[in-house]
């Protein structure tokens, strides 16, 4: 698995060692209510639990203290996000960013847009 280094991780956190554990998996979030009541409380609402990445994403935003989990969709496929990003309240401030393979990265929003339109990827 590729992950963001530690070093890159405290470019966007005051606890990098925390949020690297969460984005490999080694946190059980449901265990973590002190760290993650948001989360907790969204998990215990849903009558499906919500996949790994979803739940991921969410407690990363509580821990990096953003505004919420957010989508952006491309014009290939508009039922799967291209990525999703925790939101800072900034296009170009960076966050923790998971793409549509899967992979954690440390970018903002608005380079990872205008980066793949570069390339020929539009964006609804």
């Amino acid at each position: 698995m590729n992950l963001p280094s530690i070093k890159t991780l405290s470019t966007i956190t005051d606890n990098p060692e925390l949020l690297r554990k969460l984005i490999e998996g080694n946190i059980d979030i449901e265990q973590c209510p002190e760290l993650f009541p948001v989360t907790c409380n969204w998990i215990r609402a849903c009558y499906n639990e919500p996949n790994e990445d979803e739940l991921i994403m969410s407690a990363a935003n509580e821990l990096l203290e953003c505004h919420g989990v957010e989508a952006v969709f491309s014009n290939v496929d508009d039922m799967e996000p291209a990525f999703t990003y925790c939101n800072t309240g900034d296009s170009y401030v960076g966050t923790l960013v998971l793409t549509d393979t899967g992979r954690y990265l440390v970018s903002s929003w608005g380079d990872m847009v205008e980066s793949a339109e570069r390339n020929g990827i539009e964006f609804n």
